[in-house]
């Protein structure tokens, strides 16, 4: 399941073992949790990657829970590279955005470390800053101004510098162990 961002179909949760199913996951990484994500992904590996009726995958949860070390836990999962960070949700919503919305700031700053996320996601004049501004987050705010700044001035500053790579549609991963 997960693979391409494509749901699973309705239903498949009932052959999850009690206590292992994606909602259970879910609510773990929001709640930061690590020990029962843990668990629930050692028993059914594939639901790190699945989406609920959302759209929403285990980062978006971490992200708008805000857990700085079970987003850490959940990226270190997913494994190098993995786009996670720049998938969508059925409300066209990545965890970065969640992050910035909710008023994370050290999630956001984590997120905007990792080279892969989509630096796109994080320019002044985006969804992002607007979501931070909107919900009265200043440090996160200035958090993407500054690193605007630094990318228009050169200067990657960290991490996610360069040009944004283009996302293919059907992009993702599966994870095998968390």
């Amino acid at each position: 399941g997960g693979l391409g961002g494509a749901m699973d179909p309705p239903g498949t949760d009932l052959m999850d073992p009690p206590g292992t199913d994606l909602e259970t996951l879910h609510d773990a990484c929001e709640e930061g949790d690590i020990d029962s994500a843990r668990r629930v992904c050692a028993a059914n590996p594939a639901l790190l990657t699945r989406r609920d009726d959302d759209g929403q995958t285990c980062l978006h949860h971490a992200c708008s829970g805000g857990d700085l070390e079970m987003v850490r836990a959940v990226v270190d999962a997913l494994g190098p590279g993995a786009v996670g960070c720049n998938e969508r949700d059925d409300h066209d919503m990545t965890p970065f955005h969640l992050a910035c919305e909710c008023g994370h700031l050290p999630v956001v700053e984590y997120l905007t470390s990792l080279p892969q996320l989509d630096v796109t996601l994080r320019d002044p004049n985006r969804t992002s800053y607007f979501l931070a501004s909107k919900h009265g987050h200043a440090e996160i705010c200035n958090l993407l101004e500054r690193l605007h700044n630094n990318q228009r001035d050169g200067d990657a500053g960290g991490g996610g510098g360069g040009p944004p790579r283009p996302l293919a549609q059907e992009e993702s991963t599966v994870c095998v162990m968390m």
